[in-house]
């Protein structure tokens, strides 16, 4: 994100497990500023309504972040970027981590060719906030389509608990639509592999505040 440019992100998403616990999660909203070469994130926590077989209703933890790019190509079809974002805890018991929770994450953005794209992040959870040590990794190719300013793909994610990869997987698509200059929509669904829970689905907002 470019010096001085200010962008809010939200969206809502809805998912249901096989044993009866549905769950909305409204909000998601994500605030932007850039500077310098820095993208400074505050995310405020989501209201979160859980019903079926559990029922409660409130907001998750808030968290403050930052982003910078560390490697850029001089053609710019390879980018690197480090992230860090730390927990407040602030939701209510069912949704708070209890204690601030440190999570850092290297994402790297490939262009290939003129339609193709590959985003691949790995996350990881500091043990020494989170007091176990776990993270993500993810891989996300997909293909830009110029008639609609946007583009789709197909990903895969799978939680790393313990040093290993013995967790659950994930996969999940995306379309994206441009809304003018200023303006994205997404649209999402996926599938947990590890169990047998119906699809989850979501969408999101992109806006820019300033320009």
């Amino acid at each position: 994100m470019s010096s001085g440019t200010l962008q809010l992100d939200a969206g809502i998403s809805y998912s249901n497990t096989a044993s009866g616990k549905k769950s909305l999660h409204i909000g998601r909203a994500i605030l932007r500023y850039g500077v310098g070469p820095v993208e400074l994130q505050a995310e405020l926590g989501s209201q979160v309504v859980h019903w079926g077989a559990e029922k409660y209703h409130g907001f998750e933890d808030m968290r403050l972040g930052m982003k910078t790019t560390l490697f850029r190509s001089a053609s710019g079809r390879a980018r690197i970027s480090g992230q860090g974002t730390m927990s407040i805890p602030t939701g209510i018991a069912q949704l708070t981590a209890g204690d601030p929770e440190l999570q850092l994450s290297t994402i790297a953005d490939l262009v290939l060719g003129d339609l193709l794209f590959l985003s691949t992040r790995l996350d990881w959870h500091s043990p020494y906030f989170s007091g176990d040590a776990s993270g993500t990794i993810m891989f996300f190719p997909g293909i830009a389509i110029p008639s609609i300013s946007g583009g789709t793909g197909f990903g895969w994610s799978r939680n790393i608990d313990n040093r290993s990869l013995e967790g659950s997987s994930t996969v999940f698509g995306g379309l994206f639509l441009g809304l003018g200059q200023a303006t994205a929509l997404e649209l999402n669904a996926g599938r947990n592999l590890s169990t047998n829970d119906p699809l989850f689905y979501g969408m999101r907002i992109y806006r820019l505040l300033t320009h």
